[in-house]
Formats: structure tokens, sequence, C-alpha cells
């Protein structure tokens, strides 16, 4: 396929695990709440106690449907939303990176061949990890793979501020990429801290944060269906401007202008 229809089936995958992920969760929500109003009739609703072996009573069972519903089904929703952002992104650098793989060091000219400076290129691979590779393309492929994996480890504002230098899509814009800084924030809060906001989560969210330190990180409806608009839209418009450039010419590569940094980021 061209550039132009991977980037496309990119974009319609990424929305149809939006569509999916939204569906998981109304549906979800819908049975818990069919199954609360059967109970609430007196009706057996089967739910039975893992611990002791007894069915849920009552109290019991709607304390349960509340938790369900409003705590754990909204965060395991909004990480599968985190999940996407990051593969929809870095997804997108790595289709450009197959097609112009010159874009690994933005200080190659690819007119001359060579690099404008002397200093050495910093992407690394394992040499065992190049012994079995057969030709030129392998290689790159390892060496967009090891870029790929190093961005995974990186804020968001890396992987936008990576594509911006190579793709130029002018997308999302700087408010979005507050909403998305702080969606990145408050996943790995809760992934890695419990919910329990702390330093890390107020310095990679910024102006965006929502909670202060010592405070639990809450996903409620408002904010996920929130997510779910910004995600969208964010898509639509990187994948709409993606394609447009993918239809023409190369952009011109920004320079690197920093020295002593390096220049595979």
């Amino acid at each position: 396929m061209s550039l132009r229809d991977d980037l496309r089936a990119l974009a319609d995958q990424t929305q149809d695990r939006l569509s999916e992920a939204w569906a998981f969760y109304i549906h979800c929500r819908q049975a818990w709440r069919l199954l609360q109003q059967l109970a609430r009739k007196g009706q057996p609703v089967g739910i039975v106690d893992l611990t002791t072996k007894r069915h849920l009573l009552q109290d019991e069972f709607e304390s349960r449907v509340q938790k369900y519903t409003t705590v754990q089904l909204t965060e395991t929703t909004f990480r599968e939303l985190c999940r996407i952002l990051e593969e929809w992104v870095l997804g997108l650098i790595r289709i450009w990176l197959i097609a112009y793989p010159e874009d690994l060091d933005l200080e190659f000219d690819p007119a001359t061949g060579q690099r404008r400076n002397r200093e050495r290129d910093e992407i690394q691979v394992p040499l065992s990890r190049l012994l079995h590779l057969r030709d030129c393309d392998m290689i790159l492929g390892g060496l967009i793979e090891a870029k790929i994996r190093d961005l995974s480890y990186q804020r968001p504002e890396k992987w936008f501020q990576y594509l911006e230098t190579r793709m130029q899509l002018g997308s999302p814009d700087l408010a979005q990429r507050a909403k998305l800084h702080e969606m990145k924030a408050a996943r790995d809060c809760l992934e890695h801290n419990r919910g329990v906001v702390n330093r890390d989560y107020v310095n990679k969210a910024g102006a965006a944060a929502r909670f202060t330190e010592s405070q639990h990180v809450q996903i409620d409806e408002p904010y996920l269906i929130a997510c779910f608009s910004l995600l969208r839209d964010v898509t639509d418009a990187m994948a709409n401007k993606a394609a447009q450039i993918a239809s023409g010419p190369k952009p011109p590569r920004k320079k690197n202008r920093g020295r002593g940094k390096s220049t595979a980021s």
C-alpha cells in the first residue's frame, strides 16, 4: 500500500477501537444497571460472593454495582483509551519512518548522503539483534522499532515533538496536547501509584492537572466522555492532515538547532 493508504488504514483502525471501547463501556454499564433493577424487584440475579459462596444480599449487591460501574469500569475503559492514544501516535511515527527512514536522523542530508555535522548518531542497537538480519530493510526496521520502543517510555510531549519535526502536522493544538498530557499522567498514576496523586502527576499534567498531591485520581463519566471526544477529534485531524501531506511532496525537514544532543530524537 501507499503511504497515504497506510496512514488511512491506521486511522480507521484507531477509530474502530475507540468505537469498541465506547460500546464496551456503555454495554457493561447497561448490563449491571439491568441486573440492579431486577434485584430491586426481588428477582434473583445469581451473583455469588466468591469468598463466602453465597448469593449477595440486596445492600451488598447495590454497593458492588456502584463500585463496578463508577470506579472499576470507568478506570478500565480509561486505561484502554490511553493505550489507543499511545498506539495511534507511535504507529503514525512508525509508518512515517518506514516511508522516510532518513528521518531517523534529522542531521542526515538526503541530497549528499552525509550528515551535516560530525557528531555521531546515537541510535544504538545491540549487535546480537543485527547479526541475523539479512538486508538493509531489515536493519532499518530494527532501528525504527528501537526508536519506537524508546519513545514509548517518554512523555506524550516528546511524541508530538518528534512528529512535528518530521511531518509538521500542526495537530493536536496546544490546548488539546495539554489535555492529552493530563490523560497520560492520570493513567500513569493509576497504573503505578494506586491512583494517589504524586509530584510526577503534577509535573506531567502541568496546567491541565485536575488534582493536587495526595488526592486520588477520579475517572468519572463526564471526564471519560470528554476523553472519548478528544481522541476522536485529535485522531481525525491528525489523520486528515497526514493524508494530505502524504499525497504531496515530502515537507521540508526542520533542522535540529540543538548542539550536543541526540540526533535521533
